[in-house]
């Protein structure tokens, strides 16, 4: 049987940034905080609290010490709330990320209405209301949009991981209904690009593990894309629950994962199923 790694796994840009910040810092001083998850990887974040990284949702426990800003961004008040305390700032915000937030900022400054197509208790979509004094609406499917005023000019934005399809059919709903409408698709090209070459990787395979955290919507939506192209894929946080019958007669295994997935998981999970069966990959 041969276990193949798929080429296109790993951290995107913007997640392998701040891991690489992160280490940085806790090979340094050894304590920074950080607001929620780094990353939606339960392993992964194992890893990084032994190393120092801690969790905080309040600022004031903190007060004079380090945080991180995580990838997804915080909203103004953080940065705001930090200074006041005088903790210090890392700032890992993904670029694309931080592109969203001076544009809704622009926007509502010129008077726009705000609409945010992605998932109100997204960290990131939480970031960018922040830039719109939280005035802006967000919508995931078409019955959302009876929020939005039509008779008002608007801006329409996308959460940066949002489903390609989904923010195309809010957008084609939008420009029948809006009159002075200004689109930026923020979609994340990882996002898009990725979704196509692992729906050609998993064709190519006879049988597919798919890894990655359970609570990471990023890692949901590709696996379901991974099975809709070859529905023997198998969804698995961890090699303990990869299980030997699913190969059955398998002559290729192939190994894939989400832009929160790091490489030492996927290659861990290649020497599971290496120990499982023969192979030849």
């Amino acid at each position: 049987m041969k276990v193949v790694v798929d080429e296109g796994a790993g951290f995107c840009r913007g997640v392998t940034r701040a891991i690489k910040l992160i280490e940085e810092e806790l090979d340094r001083d050894g304590e920074i905080y950080v607001r929620g998850e780094l990353i939606h990887n339960r392993l992964e974040m194992n890893r990084l609290h032994q190393k120092g990284l801690m969790v905080t949702e309040e600022l004031e426990p903190i007060k004079n010490k380090r945080l991180f800003i995580r990838t997804h961004g915080e909203g103004k008040e953080i940065f705001e709330q930090a200074s006041r305390l005088g903790i210090q700032v890392t700032n890992a915000t993904c670029p694309l990320v931080k592109r969203s937030q001076l544009i809704v900022d622009q926007a509502f400054i010129k008077g726009y209405q705000i609409v945010i197509v992605g998932k109100r208790e997204h960290p990131e979509v939480k970031g960018l209301l922040s830039y719109c004094n939280g005035q802006g609406m967000v919508v995931l499917k078409p019955s959302d949009l009876e929020i939005v005023n039509i008779r008002k000019k608007t801006l329409l934005i996308a959460q940066t991981t949002v489903s390609p399809a989904i923010f195309h059919r809010i957008r084609r709903l939008m420009e029948k209904r809006v009159g002075d409408l200004k689109i930026y698709n923020t979609i994340c090209g990882f996002v898009g690009e990725r979704e196509k070459s692992l729906r050609q990787f998993a064709r190519c395979c006879d049988t597919i593990v798919f890894i990655g955290g359970k609570n990471s919507s990023n890692t949901r939506f590709l696996y379901k894309a991974c099975r809709s192209a070859n529905p023997s894929s198998y969804f698995v946080e961890d090699v303990d629950e990869i299980r030997d019958e699913w190969f059955g007669d398998s002559q290729s295994v192939g190994i894939s994962g989400s832009a929160s997935t790091p490489m030492w998981q996927i290659m861990r999970a290649k020497e599971y199923i290496r120990q499982i069966k023969p192979n030849r990959g």
